[in-house]
């Protein structure tokens, strides 16, 4: 439920937690502040920090379930608004070091007018090899648009994590969103940086970026830019 990253990191976190939790019930809060709301290398409403809180309910039968809220603004209105995500999913621990996650989400602006036409649904599949890499296949289909193309699309994640030392990793990640047959065209976008984490509480900073394609069709919002997180577990 994490937005300030591409899609995967948020994911490959919420399988990791939904693996070890897989054998009895258990429920995860996160809350956490943003530089930004950034999502597959485009930043959604204006460049200003964001607040975040997110509840998973983890089954005993490995069935998940999750609600998450984050603060933003339209760049075209003053008012502040929500992006609220709903999840359902189910996890399987494949082996000892690999693990999988099945889970559909939606993604709505229910509190804005200049945003709700962004509302979409996403089928997600995730493979992890332990909490180190993660590999993610999204459809994704925008029920509000209405632009004569397809509403649907695909997008391709794959986030690591490398550890230094107790506490401290590297993290990075590569993405690429097949917009062809609803725009035409498809874009790369990436991820590097570092996370630190204190207890319940992790800081991430990483440096997000696109390729020219993206740059071309979405301006300032998919300038390569510095992005950092701090949120904590309960």
């Amino acid at each position: 439920m994490r937005a300030r990253v591409p899609g995967a990191c948020a994911v490959a976190i919420a399988l990791t937690l939904g693996c070890g939790a897989a054998q009895a019930q258990e429920t995860n809060l996160v809350l956490g502040l943003n530089s930004g709301v950034v999502i597959r290398g485009l930043l959604l409403g204006r460049n200003e920090p964001s607040v975040q809180a997110a509840a998973t309910f983890y089954g005993a039968s490995r069935w998940l379930a999750g609600i998450g809220f984050t603060s933003l603004r339209s760049p075209s209105d003053d008012a502040g608004a929500w992006l609220v995500t709903g999840k359902v999913g189910y996890v399987w621990t494949l082996s000892e070091d690999w693990g999988a996650q099945l889970d559909y989400a939606r993604y709505a602006y229910p509190s804005s007018e200049s945003l709700r036409p962004f509302d979409r649904d996403e089928l997600n599949a995730t493979f992890l090899y332990r909490d180190l890499v993660a590999l993610s296949v999204s459809g994704l289909r925008n029920a509000r648009l209405d632009d004569g193309g397809s509403r649907a699309s695909v997008a391709y994640d794959l986030t690591g994590r490398y550890p230094v030392r107790p506490g401290l990793s590297l993290i990075a990640g590569v993405g690429y969103q097949d917009l062809h047959r609803r725009s035409g065209f498809g874009y790369a976008y990436g991820h590097g940086g570092i996370g630190v984490r204190m207890g319940q509480a992790r800081f991430e900073m990483s440096y997000i970026m696109t390729d020219t394609t993206a740059k071309a069709q979405y301006g300032e919002g998919a300038s390569d830019r510095w992005a950092a997180g701090l949120t904590w577990t309960f």
